[in-house]
């Protein structure tokens, strides 16, 4: 009974994402391509199979935290299956191992791909793969979460389920259905934003839009392979603006857009720490640039240092120039920077920032009581004790993280990729920031290996504590 209501709700969500298929779809009958086909029956087969989900179950009942847990993980991992159709019916000639890949890379903002030449393939064909990444910024849960009066269930734990990051004591809205409604207005506004600053930076309608999907989502998928390099130094701040707004808890812009509390970023420890550390990470790499002379002049090492940094703690792999080329420690910090990610409650992947300050204050804490062992010292973020709850929620993410990334290395050299490579691709794979330092391009590794970043893309958008959760013998017999 219960894994009925779990599928209706799936059904919802598909019948939601299939409305996704009709850009694309009208674009490719307007420019007379081949692929129309290919969307026209994406759309009605996820549409019918998510209206006959929806059907399952009649009955109006309570939505348990039990089903938010398994519904945030089925999402992502459904609309990834169901993404792929277009890829697979259309005239590009895709494995549906890549296809696959593609797919759950572009709806969990990873970013990483392995098609070649994309901008040698159909309008609509490139349309889809950078709207893909729009969704996903958006959020599965988000858009399915509207849909909660019409099926008369509650569900605010579902919304703190895919919360990335803890969650923190001020509710953005007191109804799920509202605050999820105003966090699609200010996800959208932030778009129209950045679409019209992208066209007049000089970019085309289709590339501002397009670039525009990548952006704001802090995805990474782009119509060129050289990424944000060829454009225009106007294209690539409007970039950076809207990749730090995507990278900031949107309760905060809720207060400042809604309540007119500007001051909210600067109160709050996160967002504070999250400019401290793309301030100091900025001038050591600007510092060593320099030195190195890696770059003509000042001015372009200035836009390239912080465009990649910006780039990595947001985890949007989007790159200007060549990150992994440079000099020193610099794309080894570069890595570590994408690994820690940005705030929660962003679009942004990564542990997230408040994350690493819990723990942080943690072991400090540990540390003073190895010399004071009878002392009562508590960690505090600006000076109110942090709740147990949250202290043990972070340490045992902590260890299950790092569990996962080294069992993942594992299994990607036991596909023949060596270490350095191995640990490259889980990291830009689970912290969903797509690029890295590989050496090996994605598109030339064995299939295998492609599952296993697949997984690690699915695991780093929907919270390994969740995905852990639904592991539990005790989970199913509740």
């Amino acid at each position: 009974m219960r894994g009925l209501i779990v599928l209706k709700f799936i059904g919802y969500m598909l019948m939601v994402f299939s409305f996704f298929f009709i850009p694309p779809l009208i674009m490719t009958v307007f420019l007379n391509e081949s692929d129309w086909m290919a969307f026209l029956n994406s759309g009605l087969i996820t549409f019918f199979i998510g209206f006959v989900l929806s059907r399952l179950h009649q009955k109006q009942v309570e939505l348990r935290r039990s089903d938010g847990f398994l519904i945030v993980v089925l999402v992502w991992a459904t609309i990834g299956f169901f993404a792929i159709l277009p890829f697979v019916l259309s005239d590009i000639n895709v494995s549906f191992i890549d296809a696959f890949f593609e797919a759950t890379s572009g709806i969990t903002t990873t970013g990483a791909s392995v098609f070649r030449h994309l901008n040698k393939m159909p309008y609509g064909i490139q349309f889809y793969h950078q709207e893909l990444q729009f969704i996903g910024g958006l959020g599965v849960v988000a858009i399915a979460s509207a849909l909660l009066p019409l099926m008369k269930i509650g569900g605010i734990h579902l919304y703190f389920a895919d919360m990335p990051g803890p969650s923190k004591e001020q509710k953005l809205l007191p109804q799920l259905s509202d605050g999820m409604a105003t966090v699609c207005k200010i996800y959208l506004a932030s778009a129209l934003f950045c679409f019209v600053g992208y066209f007049l930076s000089g970019l085309t309608l289709f590339e501002s839009v397009c670039e525009m999907f990548s952006t704001v989502s802090t995805g990474g998928f782009t119509l060129n392979e050289e990424s944000f390099t060829n454009y225009n130094v106007y294209t690539q701040v409007i970039a950076i603006i809207c990749m730090i707004f995507g990278a900031i808890n949107f309760q905060l812009h809720y207060l400042w857009i809604f309540k007119k509390q500007i001051s909210c970023y600067w109160q709050d420890i996160e967002c504070v720490r999250f400019f401290q550390l793309l301030t100091i990470i900025s001038l050591i790499v600007f510092g060593i640039l320099m030195h190195y002379r890696v770059y003509d002049d000042p001015n372009t090492t200035f836009i390239n240092t912080v465009f990649n940094v910006v780039s990595l703690i947001t985890t949007s792999g989007l790159i200007v120039g060549h990150f992994s080329d440079w000099p020193s420690f610099l794309p080894e910090l570069m890595v570590v920077l994408s690994m820690i990610g940005a705030c929660g409650g962003s679009t942004a992947g990564g542990i997230k920032i408040i994350r690493v300050i819990i723990c942080s204050r943690q072991s400090v804490v540990m540390l003073r009581k190895l010399i004071h062992p009878s002392a009562i010292i508590k960690p505090t973020i600006k000076g109110s004790p942090i709740r147990e709850e949250m202290i043990n929620s972070v340490m045992a993410f902590m260890v299950l993280y790092f569990y996962i990334f080294v069992t993942l290395i594992i299994l990607m050299i036991g596909t023949g990729l060596d270490l350095f490579n191995s640990f490259a691709a889980i990291a830009a794979c689970i912290s969903n920031v797509g690029v890295g330092i590989n050496q090996v391009s994605y598109n030339e590794v064995h299939y295998m290996t492609k599952i296993i970043m697949i997984f690690a893309m699915l695991i780093g958008r929907i919270e390994i504590m969740t995905f852990f959760a639904i592991l539990l013998p005790s989970f199913w017999r509740s």
